[in-house]
């Protein structure tokens, strides 16, 4: 369910109580998307969880890697 939210003069919004336990987190990451913003709960295991994913793909440039994994999250959206 959508939330209004008012941002600060230095830019700061509030999170919801409810939202900040269903996720159980203190911190969120903010992607800017063609249609607005996604706000996401930060997993602090991610790097670790995508350690090696792309391990056999030798040849490509960190941009190509960086892009690769840019499709793929979009495509899960």
């Amino acid at each position: 369910m959508p939330t209004v939210m008012k941002i600060t003069a230095s830019g700061q919004i509030s999170l919801p109580a409810e939202t900040r336990r269903k996720w159980a987190t203190d911190r969120v990451v903010v992607t800017e998307t063609i249609d607005g913003l996604l706000v996401r709960p930060f997993d602090p295991d991610a790097i670790r969880r995508i350690r090696g994913k792309y391990k056999d793909l030798p040849g490509l440039s960190y941009d190509e890697v960086r892009e690769m994994e840019r499709r793929e999250e979009a495509d899960r959206e």
